[in-house]
């Protein structure tokens, strides 16, 4: 019966991910066609999330179980995407996009680490 509630969570909060990333990256692509602009924006975001989410659960105030894996696993899960990040980045290389390919791989990382790093950090200081 838990691994079914588990299940569920997990699958609720990756519906909800994969919709409002959907959405996202067709509100980005009104901005920005030659880049993956919403790819980058989602894993930004969800970097930014996972970052407040880790350090709520590992504080004193803690987590529910139940709301952490809806949040992380399903939401987070659902709303960022390596594979579409890596399927992008070699459709600009076999464009002849290099620039473009070279500065999503380098934005992606250094902005998804920081994001992480600042959402932890705001958790850190909101929760201590």
């Amino acid at each position: 019966m838990k691994l079914a509630i588990d299940c569920a969570l997990v699958g609720l909060g990756g519906m909800l991910g994969s919709v409002s990333r959907y959405l996202l990256c067709l509100l980005s692509m009104k901005f920005c066609t030659n880049f993956p602009l919403g790819t980058l924006l989602v894993n930004v975001i969800g970097s930014f999330i996972i970052g407040i989410l880790g350090e709520i659960a590992s504080s004193e105030a803690g987590l529910h179980p139940h709301l952490k894996l809806a949040l992380i696993s399903g939401f987070c899960g659902g709303f960022t995407t390596m594979s579409s990040f890596a399927a992008e980045s070699g459709e600009l290389v076999k464009a002849g996009a290099h620039f473009h390919a070279f500065s999503n791989v380098l934005l992606t990382l250094a902005l998804c680490f920081s994001a992480l790093w600042l959402g932890a950090l705001l958790a850190r200081w909101k929760f201590s």
